[in-house]
């Protein structure tokens, strides 16, 4: 397997073209042997328009009759969104897991109308019970207005689950959760990093701002006054030191008043040039108000996290019950009336993958000789898993071809996983594995673009 990590502007899409063209010119497989996964139906469009352009080029240029062929197998290919794909495997093999061939598909808007209907329907049997657990829960989430605030966490929970391979699985793994150490303890874990990236911030702006000293001149300007101002500094250097010290230890921080001298001081107010005063005043001040911040974040320590969260976990479980029950109504009406929304179009494929040994996953695997993947940034776990029953052999002998960028990936709101990019990449960097490919070179934007962007 092979992931190119592509920066805005490095050819990702020619790249995508030019490998394509190379192995159907080289012989190494046919158009019809190749599954392409684009973002957008658009990008898909302009990929097979790209494609067949070269194609056309190439049978030109040499008349091999064969290159013809393949510009005329380029409608039926399998270049496309993989919703498109999912949605054509199951077209062809519906009969596998005994779904209706004539199912419609809802609308986001209407799916979002009937997923609101069932999240009210499941609510009001909640709000008739009226157990201690779910009153709690009702009076932390709704307003005196309405309970707007509890139904978004509902239906964030239910898209989060239905972007894994097994949505009843992932939030029945949920219950219980504020009663498990380990859990616990990795939540203590991400508030620690949380304050970690705050502190290393902290110390970049802190040398930044000792930059800034150090430029400091004027007539007024006194022995005492530059020791004072560098002492204070060097003080609250050092002390951010500390701390990120006791962090990466495990140990709460604990920081002591901000003392550096201020814009009142004779080392700020009698600086001549008003450009040069601002810059200097507008770093401290970013300088003050992160580490007030940091300040103000309390200093967990296990047992204090361990006695906010337990008393929480019978609500945490009621909230977790109700996403199971919307997740089985939502599911149960919309197959009353034939219908399937596009996380349905995910999990049908994947059943029809998975369905009787992996039967129909297997002609594509023999079919397919390279599956290629744009904006594997955005990719969902459920996702993942039906490329997964796609592709052939292991990581590091396999046909999957991925080009992303982590840094571009901005549908996390849509259960976008950037982390599976993330922990590929790092895989791919060790021995024994996939292999990964940077490219870094910016052809879209002028030097000019380019030279300001990297310096801010």
């Amino acid at each position: 397997d092979i992931l190119i990590s592509a920066a805005a502007g490095s050819g990702k899409t020619t790249v995508l073209v030019e490998r394509i063209i190379q192995n159907i010119v080289g012989g190494r497989y046919s158009v019809d042997e190749l599954l392409v996964s684009t973002f957008t139906n658009m990008s898909a469009k302009d990929m097979k328009e790209k494609i067949e352009k070269e194609l056309r080029k190439k049978y030109m240029e040499t008349g091999d009759t064969r290159l013809n062929e393949e510009i005329l197998k380029l409608n039926e290919a399998h270049i496309s969104t993989l919703h498109s794909f999912c949605l054509y495997l199951i077209k062809m093999h519906y009969n596998v897991i005994g779904i209706s061939p004539d199912m419609r598909t809802l609308s986001d808007i209407e799916g979002q109308i009937r997923l609101e209907n069932a999240i009210d329907q499941v609510l009001e049997n909640y709000y008739e019970d009226s157990s201690e657990p779910f009153v709690e829960l009702n009076l932390m989430t709704a307003s005196d207005k309405n309970n707007s605030g509890l139904k978004d966490i509902i239906k964030s929970m239910y898209y989060t689950a239905v972007a894994s391979p097994e949505p009843h699985v992932y939030l029945t793994s949920q219950f219980g959760q504020y009663e498990d150490n380990i859990h616990m303890q990795s939540i203590l874990d991400d508030y620690n990093d949380i304050i970690r990236h705050k502190l290393i911030a902290l110390e970049a702006s802190l040398q930044d701002l000792h930059k800034d000293y150090l430029a400091v001149h004027h007539e007024a300007l006194k022995d005492t006054h530059r020791r004072d101002a560098f002492d204070a500094l060097t003080d609250m250097i050092r002390t951010v030191e500390f701390a990120r010290e006791d962090n990466l230890q495990g140990r709460a921080i604990s920081l002591p008043p901000y003392q550096l001298k201020d814009g009142r001081t004779s080392f700020f107010k009698k600086i001549a040039d008003p450009d040069e005063k601002k810059e200097l005043t507008d770093t401290q001040n970013k300088v003050k108000d992160a580490y007030n911040n940091l300040r103000a974040l309390h200093a967990y320590t296990y047992e204090e996290v361990e006695s906010e969260l337990s008393p929480m976990n019978d609500m945490n479980n009621t909230l977790i019950q109700i996403a199971l029950d919307v997740l089985e109504l939502f599911k149960e009406k919309k197959q009353s009336r034939n219908d399937m929304d596009f996380s349905d179009y995910e999990h049908y494929a994947l059943a029809i993958l998975n369905a009787n040994d992996n039967e129909v996953a297997k002609i594509y695997r023999e079919q397919f000789k390279e599956i290629m993947i744009d904006e594997y940034q955005d990719i969902n776990r459920v996702q993942e898993a039906i490329i997964s029953l796609l592709k052939r052999g292991e990581e590091k002998d396999g046909n999957l071809f991925m080009v992303g960028d982590v840094k571009q990936s901005i549908y996390k709101f849509r259960q976008a996983d950037p982390s599976l990019f993330i922990e590929k990449a790092g895989r791919f960097s060790e021995p024994g594995s996939g292999r990964v490919i940077h490219l870094n070179h910016n052809f879209r934007s002028k030097g000019e673009v380019l030279d300001l962007t990297n310096s801010v």
